[in-house]
């Protein structure tokens, strides 16, 4: 059952891969998602937000934030 809005934060190593585990089970069992991209690889994020965009997703169930955590 989906629990509502998911937090996923993304290391600096393994940047995508990590991302996509967390993003992808999120999404699967039917929550929204607010991903925080690593300040050092910001472009991989983006890259999966756009691919997420063309899939056809609702606006505002994937979220990216990027900046520094500080």
């Amino acid at each position: 059952q989906p629990k509502g809005v998911v937090g996923a934060i993304s290391p600096w190593n393994v940047p995508l891969l990590l991302l996509v585990f967390k993003v992808a089970r999120a999404l699967a069992m039917g929550n929204c998602v607010i991903a925080k991209a690593s300040e050092v690889t910001p472009q991989s994020a983006t890259l999966l937000a756009e691919i997420i965009e063309e899939a056809g997703l609702p606006a505002g169930v994937f979220n990216l934030v990027h900046g520094f955590g500080a």
